[in-house]
């Protein structure tokens, strides 16, 4: 059994134990960053109960691991238990201010910058005087470690506690899974040398349940049409900065995470950094004072015009801006997706033996796949409130509707 040198109390799980190597993480400065980085990003400006960090996020993970790794390798030791309940307390250390919302324009993924901060930066240090491998740790996170599932998968600690905590902070009640049933049913299954994660068929509702909450969050929160519109709008202003060489961008994000920078690098920095410039003053001043961008159209993946009017949007409306005339600032795109369950990759032990949840027969999945309800993909247009006709006009001769 782990020691606990220290618990936190959790407003989710109740009170999170934390052993002396995951203490040492926790009070690292790099870590103690997660406090002013967002869950949400802007959802806040929809949900004004969603304030909660990745702080809480990383902490939730890390009980939920060990409790999952419990469930799918109870043959596994003590230390097998405590590597990944540290490689899900790291997992989202390399997260950008706002979290998912700034990751395109800075041109660097959490995983890349968290793989710095944890192989080369004072995380190395936390772990190593620790007694713990940093290499190891993040091969867990990251890599092909067949532990990894528990941090990755279908059915991962992951998304276990940001669908309890999302659902908990915007009011969202219908995103809660039955996390402790899941916890009892699921099972660790080798296929052809791969490690997935299966359950048995009398309790294939309790994962249905699962999936379910997760689309009602996507639905209701992730692709809600302002939230997107507000990440939109900040991903905008942080791209128009970091071309004028006002932001860092790629191999400099890498390089500041490489250093102790990084630490500073929170949303308060953001918001300072996006104050001091002119260049984008009045694209600030609405998203502060909460004036999103309007929807201009959204085209779902099934119309015979998605195609184009994705490539449309590669540019982030700057082609639609131009063939309407209005300045580019003000226009916005982008693809927001839903996809509830990714098929092969969860399984259901049948008296025929593993079957994929969404090949079962009489399955809610399988419904969900025929109806095209598990998979959703969107273009959405955006603009200011005054300049929407014209989008909509400039929109329709680019598309030829």
């Amino acid at each position: 059994m782990l020691r606990y040198v220290k618990h936190v109390f959790d407003n989710v799980h109740g009170y999170i134990g934390l052993t002396e190597p995951e203490l040492a993480v926790v009070d690292s400065p790099a870590f103690q960053r997660l406090r002013r980085v967002k869950q949400l990003g802007p959802a806040d400006l929809v949900y004004p109960g969603a304030t909660h960090s990745r702080f809480s996020h990383s902490l939730g993970s890390c009980f939920l691991a060990g409790r999952l790794m419990e469930a799918l390798f109870p043959w596994e030791g003590e230390d097998a238990v405590q590597l990944v309940r540290l490689a899900a307390l790291i997992h989202d250390v390399g997260h950008p201010p706002l979290s998912h919302t700034l990751e395109g324009a800075m041109g660097v993924g959490h995983e890349e910058v968290g793989e710095v901060l944890v192989l080369e930066g004072e995380l190395a240090d936390a772990l190593s005087s620790a007694g713990y491998s940093p290499r190891e740790v993040a091969e867990v996170a990251w890599g092909e470690n067949p532990w990894r599932v528990v941090i990755s998968s279908p059915l991962d600690a992951d998304r276990l506690d940001y669908l309890l905590r999302d659902s908990l902070h915007t009011g969202v009640v219908y995103g809660r899974p039955d996390v402790d049933r899941l916890l009892r049913v699921v099972r660790a299954v080798d296929v052809g040398g791969r490690t997935a994660v299966a359950v048995p068929e009398r309790s294939v509702h309790v994962v249905e349940h699962f999936l379910l909450a997760r689309s009602f969050m996507y639905r209701a929160v992730y692709t809600h049409k302002t939230v997107v519109s507000f990440e939109l709008m900040y991903s905008k202003v942080y791209s128009l900065l970091a071309e004028a060489g006002e932001a860092p961008r790629g191999g400099d994000v890498l390089r500041t995470a490489s250093s102790e920078s990084w630490r500073r690098v929170d949303d308060y920095w953001l918001s300072r950094l996006l104050r001091s410039s002119e260049r984008v003053r009045e694209l600030v001043d609405a998203v502060e004072s909460r004036r999103p961008l309007k929807m201009v159209a959204e085209i779902d993946g099934a119309s015979p015009l998605f195609g184009e009017a994705m490539r449309l949007a590669e540019d982030g409306g700057a082609a639609l801006a131009a063939e309407a005339g209005v300045p580019p600032e003000w226009v916005v795109a982008g693809r927001p997706a839903m996809r509830v369950h990714v098929p092969g990759t969860l399984l259901v032990e049948t008296e025929r033996g593993l079957v994929e949840i969404e090949r079962l027969e009489g399955g809610l999945v399988a419904a969900l796949e025929r109806c095209g309800a598990s998979e959703r993909e969107v273009v959405r247009f955006y603009a200011r409130e005054d300049l929407v006709d014209r989008l909509k006009r400039a929109l329709e001769r680019l598309l030829g509707s």
